[in-house]
């Protein structure tokens, strides 16, 4: 997926209606040793860090229905992926040579600081496609870990203007889990003897209509400290509550929140919430 990343900002750099020398220029991804003399004017992209985005780090789990069953999708890894992009001019440095650089390096810092994220219709077509949340990307954004001559020293090259460009990507590392819509699971748990605590997976839907589920409902069992998100057809999944009498607390945008309480394990349509328009 991250090399589809790099194809992706290669696009953005390469759309037609851009303005010359940027339209005309190479772009490639080779790390910028010394020596590295590209034979066209280039602008290069070079991936030196890959790193989890804590700040965008997510817990949630999304459940989806199909076929009758439910399929529980874990939450993916955020991934930050970071490049320096540089302008190179073939030949001998001059002063014109330096300025088509600084022409390069400003045409392309344009046409990356113009998205805060990466818009859907760009990674269209690709492994990219679909991702929510869409793909944040932070241009020209100084690093403090990074230091920019110590960066050069390592790749045995002449410090040169460079721009940071940070983007995340959503990478599944879990596998999802197929099981039944929804379902109540006891679970105990006890050493030899009593007192035991008993734990519940249940599973519902907010609805606006009979029928109709409102999806990225905000669900809380606030007695229990749980929180889950409804998928696109109103369900939510949460795989461990303490037996007993709970109370759930939904809001949804465009909707007056509901309080209620449940008696845990119930039946499936004691999970049901219709929510009131505003």
């Amino acid at each position: 997926m991250i090399n589809e990343l790099s194809l992706v900002i290669k696009k953005m750099l390469n759309d037609p209606a851009l303005p010359e020398p940027l339209k005309s220029a190479d772009k490639d991804f080779v790390r910028p040793t010394d020596p590295y003399t590209p034979a066209h004017d280039t602008v290069n992209l070079f991936l030196y860090d890959v790193r989890e985005n804590v700040d965008l780090r997510s817990n949630e789990q999304l459940l989806e229905r199909l076929n009758g069953e439910s399929v529980l999708h874990q939450a993916p890894m955020r991934v930050g992926c970071c490049y320096l992009v540089t302008a190179w001019v073939p030949g001998l440095a001059t002063e014109t040579s330096v300025l088509r650089e600084q022409l390069l390096l400003s045409q392309a810092l344009r046409v990356l600081a113009r998205f805060p994220v990466i818009p859907e219709a760009i990674v269209a077509g690709t492994g990219l496609a679909g991702q929510l949340p869409l793909l944040p990307m932070i241009t020209a954004q100084m690093d403090p870990s990074k230091s920019s001559s110590e960066f050069w020293a390592s790749v045995g090259n002449k410090i040169r203007a460079s721009i940071n460009v940070m983007v995340t990507i959503s990478l599944p590392v879990l596998d999802d889990t197929e099981d039944f819509l929804v379902k109540t699971l006891n679970t105990n748990l006890g050493v030899a003897s009593p007192p035991e605590e008993s734990i519940v997976a249940i599973g519902g839907r907010v609805l606006r209509a009979p029928g109709q589920g409102i999806a990225d409902a905000i669900v809380d069992v606030t007695d229990a400290g749980l929180r889950a998100m409804t998928d696109a057809d109103g369900r939510f999944l949460f795989p461990r509550v303490p037996v007993g009498t709970r109370t759930i607390h939904v809001v949804a945008v465009g909707f007056v929140p509901n309080t209620q309480t449940v008696v845990v394990p119930g039946r499936p349509e004691d999970y049901e919430i219709t929510l009131a328009p505003l």
